[in-house]
């Protein structure tokens, strides 16, 4: 039987109850075990309705299209449309999170996204003032890739061939030279003052217009952050708008044929709850187009070093170990905003780890920090490793810092370390692999203290049961 008629029944069934219960209040002649009875049915009968609406909510197949991928717009391999964004400098985590909000919007408009050297995007201060190479290139930390084919999210935008000869400057507007490209090419700039919504609005409207017509494409040039742009703010992003000259009943590409933008249409007008079908969402949970888990978007020769940092940590640690963890000290802009100092520090750990020395677990920690006071860091590590109490007794601390350094040195002096890769920020993407990633399982537990999550103390126990059974 359908979910419809299933449904239908059910109603009926409560018509019935409520006639009955109506008839037997009328004639006050009934048994009050009855009447209990009844309006019990009536209530179950009213649950099952409610499960079996639910059921069919579930079933909805705007629901599942956005479950299985299936409301994923479909694009024409290679992609000929290109979105330049010049995003400023910051970290390189603040720069992932750009990246994949540009990802999304390049997978939806059929788009590759082009990007200035990671040199001139990444902020100076976090590799300790040093100017990164040149030749650091940002497959160096991320393969993102498209779920639709595979292909890359984005390329090196030196390495295009159409960029203007009068363009010197990454921030500058004018990346492209519009005289490079066929007549028909629509070029839009988005400046800090432009209404970026709007921008997409007539981007989304040309992408889909000339989706099967190899002559003509949009460059779409990003000036403004992400974040403060209103376009990250739509929830959802603006829908497409079906006209007559966008919805070619003579196209012979069966991507933007009338049935799919009819398809659409429905999808977007007739279910507002499914809005973000199709369309990305840049702030919320939408159909997806890019796959940026860290896990699988790292690229072989990181993956790599990471296996061997692994295998450094292991030969460093007591042969005793059974469990390894993380301990993440921010000092620096956070003393302020989160109590480091060792006396805090040695409170902390006492804290964090009583009752772990009952538990016949060996614990090996991976300190890592951006104090550049070795002082100070030797002192962290003596407060497990010369501490003669039993507490600690089956705890040993590791500079992680330090470990990394001394395998970039070794692998880059012998050159199987390319030498653009030795910077503080491949040094990060290192250390995920032992601990500042959870999802690389390496680390069983983690401890930190740093301006967002600055803990009093942190009960291993009772914060990783499964760890300490």
């Amino acid at each position: 039987m359908s979910a419809t008629a299933t449904s239908n029944v059910s109603i009926i069934r409560i018509l019935v109850v409520v006639i009955v219960l109506w008839f037997l209040n009328y004639r006050h002649n009934f048994d009050g075990n009855l009447l209990s009875n009844l309006r019990q049915t009536a209530k179950d009968t009213g649950t099952l309705l409610s499960q079996e609406e639910n059921q069919i909510e579930t079933m909805d197949p705007i629901k599942e299209a956005i479950n299985d991928g299936s409301c994923r717009r479909i694009c024409p391999y290679p992609r000929k449309n290109r979105i330049y964004a010049f995003m400023g400098t910051a970290g390189l985590s603040d720069r992932l999170s750009v990246l994949h909000m540009l990802g999304k919007l390049a997978g939806y408009l059929c788009a590759i996204v082009e990007l200035p050297p990671p040199a001139e995007s990444l902020i100076g201060i976090h590799n300790g003032g040093i100017p990164l190479s040149k030749h650091l290139r940002w497959d160096d930390f991320y393969n993102m890739t498209f779920l639709q084919d595979g292909s890359p999210v984005f390329q090196e935008a030196r390495q295009n061939p159409n960029r203007s000869q009068y363009h010197e400057n990454w921030s500058d507007k004018g990346f492209y030279d519009p005289s490079k490209y066929p007549k028909g090419w629509r070029l839009m700039i988005s400046n800090r003052s432009s209404n970026m919504l709007e921008h997409y609005e007539i981007i989304q409207q040309w992408s889909w217009q000339f989706d099967d017509d190899p002559h003509r494409g949009f460059l779409w040039e990003i000036h403004q952050s992400m974040y403060s742009a209103n376009i990250r703010k739509a929830k959802p992003l603006p829908a497409l708008v079906v006209t007559a000259s966008n919805n070619n009943t003579n196209s012979t590409n069966n991507r933007t044929s009338n049935s799919t933008q009819n398809n659409l249409t429905t999808m977007t007008n007739s279910h507002p709850k499914y809005r973000d079908v199709m369309r990305p969402s840049l702030s919320s949970r939408a159909c997806q187009y890019v796959d940026g888990a860290i896990e699988r978007i790292e690229p072989t020769q990181l993956h790599d070093f990471r296996k061997e940092l692994q295998r450094r940590v292991r030969a460093l640690a007591p042969n005793a170990t059974n469990v390894f963890g993380f301990l993440h000290i921010r000092r620096g802009d956070a003393k302020k905003s989160c109590n480091t100092t060792l006396v805090e520090m040695k409170r902390y750990l006492q804290c964090s780890l009583n009752g772990t020395e009952h538990t016949g677990k060996y614990i090996t920690l991976l300190m890592a920090s951006d104090e550049h006071d070795q002082n100070y860091r030797q002192s962290v590590l003596d407060l497990v490793n010369q501490d003669s109490t039993p507490q600690y007794s089956h705890v040993f601390m590791l500079d992680a810092d330090l470990i990394v350094e001394d395998m970039m040195y070794d692998l880059g002096s012998t050159k199987v370390m390319p030498k653009r890769l030795l910077n503080n920020y491949y040094e990060f993407e290192l250390l995920k692999g032992i601990g500042m990633q959870k999802s690389f399982d390496f680390s069983a537990i983690f401890l930190s203290k740093r301006r967002s999550d600055c803990p009093s103390c942190t009960n291993l126990l009772s914060s990783y049961p499964d760890v300490f059974q």
